[in-house]
């Protein structure tokens, strides 16, 4: 497997990054090990996110800020200061720029390298006035940007014209997270009370709705998985591998939600961790990761199950958490489009774990 760091933000405004890497004691086994902690920002980190071509991090805080940084290279990019709210969401778009969502409602888009241009603010015909947007979302083929807010509406955006497209109700109220699949073929939005998979063709056909399962339990984060399944964090500590076209609740739109069906759950691991789970995110074809509430972060094999593969436990509260890939080869000197890259500016060194 390729270099992979784990990335998590805290209450306590540090950031913490765990190398994933073949353990030295257990064969082929996977181990974490400490490598960054950093006092990112001045007040509690909301959000991190990485760029697809790998490296790149970016980090949002209750300061306003975003902050950047180049993990492979172990370099503080800086900060990018025009946001008037905290920052809420963040999200790469082929690399080539970034998004910034905020509590006022503004979503922001950013030019990577070189100067970190704003090149500009989308607003208007979107979410209504002061509501927050809460989560972010690309389709890079259609280059639309999806997102969610506290006004319990759903934005489709045009990333050539920043202009709002449409926008509607959630059926179960306000979104905290939307999410594309991997396939580009349908999106999940994600609430505290209920996860909803529609697809884009067929005006946004709903394929599957639920409610979590009994125990008064919440989600709090979904990651896609292979084929038609995604990774659900509940607030009782439990980690859910759903199948979402097993779910049932589709049928155009009129689903009804009900409680997550056992039949449509591939893999439970009832007591993941001994607090609520605050995030899950895939590592690779097999592997994902978790962070609960009281900063313990796990590493999973999805083949096996037991028990996890190894854990760290860090005493902060943790908010987020993201993977950073290594640079892919043809990407050090290209970007998408084969042209040469902006050359970044030097950044400060970054003080390693």
């Amino acid at each position: 497997m390729a270099q992979r760091t784990l990335v998590l933000g805290s209450y306590e405004r540090f950031l913490m990054g765990f190398d994933v890497s073949p353990s030295s004691s257990h064969g082929q086994s996977l181990a974490l090990s400490k490598t960054l902690s950093l006092a990112a920002h001045r007040g509690a980190v909301k959000c991190v996110a990485s760029a697809s071509s790998g490296g790149l991090l970016a980090s949002g805080g209750t300061d306003d800020t975003v902050r950047i940084f180049d993990i492979e290279k172990g370099l503080d990019m800086g900060a990018l200061s025009e946001n008037d709210a905290t920052i809420t969401a963040l999200r790469f778009v082929e690399s080539k720029h970034l998004l910034s969502a905020s509590e006022d409602g503004a979503i922001m888009c950013w030019k990577t390298g070189g100067t970190w241009e704003h090149v500009r603010t989308l607003r208007a015909g979107g979410h209504l006035k002061s509501a927050a947007v809460r989560g972010l979302d690309v389709h890079t083929r259609a280059k639309v940007l999806l997102s969610v807010g506290g006004d319990a509406r759903l934005c489709l955006w045009s990333l050539k014209t920043g202009r709002c497209l449409y926008g509607h109700r959630v059926p179960f109220g306000e979104a905290t997270q939307v999410s594309v699949a991997p396939s580009q073929e349908c999106y999940a939005t994600l609430g505290d009370g209920a996860v909803v998979v529609n697809a884009f063709e067929g005006k946004a056909r709903q394929l599957a709705c639920a409610s979590p399962p009994s125990g008064g339990r919440k989600f709090h984060r979904l990651a896609f998985w292979a084929n038609s399944e995604a990774l659900l964090a509940c607030d009782d500590g439990s980690i859910v591998l759903w199948d979402y076209q097993r779910s049932g609740g589709g049928g155009g739109g009129g689903g009804k939600l009900s409680q997550l069906p056992d039949s449509s759950v591939s893999l439970r691991i009832a007591k993941a961790h001994e607090s609520r789970v605050k995030s899950v995110v895939a590592v690779s074809d097999s592997t994902f990761a978790s962070v609960s509430s009281d900063g313990t972060l796990r590493l999973w094999d999805i083949r096996s199950t037991g028990t996890h593969l190894d854990e760290a436990r860090t005493g902060a509260r943790a908010t987020s958490l993201c993977v950073v890939a290594a640079r892919h080869a043809e990407m050090a000197t290209r970007d998408d489009d084969g042209a040469a890259e902006e050359e970044a500016p030097r950044g400060k060194k970054l003080r390693k774990a």
